[in-house]
């Protein structure tokens, strides 16, 4: 496959306040994407990602390199691209090279990279589906602060969140758009029946309550402790934001519509508010 290149791991999953119960499936969001000026359908928005650009084909790209990653199945190397341009959603972008990768649901995603370089927050509205890149997060949300894993090391940085497993665990996790399930690492899940519910507890978000029998475990070493899918983030807020920096990010959800404007990228057009695409 050629030389290989030292890049960050990344993590792309597809997965088939208040004390509430979460539906079994959440949504998954999407923005148009264009590479070297040819249409390539939807990108993913996925926050559990930290590459800037996962293909699911090449699209005729050179593939120069690898890259380490990790997924569920485990540790592996996949393809790396020599640098193209791309859009997405009317900004364009210069990458390195795109990391290429068979997926579950065959589609492209965007990872944390990109809103890092791209300088953008994005927009995600659980009430009709739609993705939307945008100049800042308004204000009058809940403020939810993306702090370091508890042990301070690991691949995933960007969407960190500290979790309390039924008040009696603190446990690292991530809030992934890329997942609509979510899972827990399989020795922390404690012990039940089917109709047991495990509860999701933080200091600003508040606790949920998610059958056991709904979220999916893993023993996989290298991934957080707990992936947080758009399951139980619809649960805690109708609008998210999410903004990315080298320093880590910040997240903000609104439980009502926002008051403020939020900025739509100027050139946008209404291409970029799209339905969510459902799994295979």
């Amino acid at each position: 496959m050629g030389a290989h290149r030292s890049k960050p791991w990344i993590l792309l999953l597809v997965l088939a306040g208040c004390n509430q119960t979460v539906a079994p499936r959440g949504p998954q969001f999407n923005l148009p994407l264009t590479i070297e000026g040819r249409s390539a359908g939807n990108a993913l928005v996925d926050t559990g990602a930290e590459g800037e650009l996962i293909l699911a084909d090449s699209y005729g790209l050179p593939v120069v390199g690898s890259v380490p990653i990790i997924l569920f199945s485990g540790a592996m190397e996949a393809g790396l691209t020599a640098p193209f341009t791309y859009t997405v959603a009317g900004v364009q972008l210069r990458t390195s090279g795109a990391i290429v990768r068979d997926s579950n649901c065959a589609c492209d995603a965007l990872g944390t990279g990109f809103f890092r370089r791209a300088g953008t927050c994005v927009r995600l509205d659980y009430r009709d589906g739609s993705a939307a890149l945008v100049d800042r997060i308004p204000d009058g949300g809940i403020e939810v602060p993306l702090a370091p894993s508890l042990n301070n090391s690991g691949p995933f940085t960007s969407a960190h969140i500290p979790v309390q497993i039924n008040e009696l665990t603190f446990a690292d996790a991530i809030l992934d758009t890329g997942a609509n399930v979510t899972a827990v690492r399989a020795l922390l899940m404690p012990p039940g029946s089917a109709d047991t519910y495990l509860r999701l507890s933080h200091y600003v978000l508040g606790a949920l309550s998610v059958p056991q029998a709904r979220v999916l475990t893993y023993e996989t070493e290298g991934l957080p402790d707990v992936i947080i899918g758009t399951d139980l983030m619809r649960a805690w807020g109708s609008v998210w934001y999410f903004s990315f920096s080298e320093s880590g990010g910040r997240a903000a959800t609104f439980r009502t519509s926002p008051t403020a404007s939020d900025s739509a990228l100027s050139g946008q057009n209404a291409g970029a508010l799209l339905q969510p695409g459902m799994p295979n």
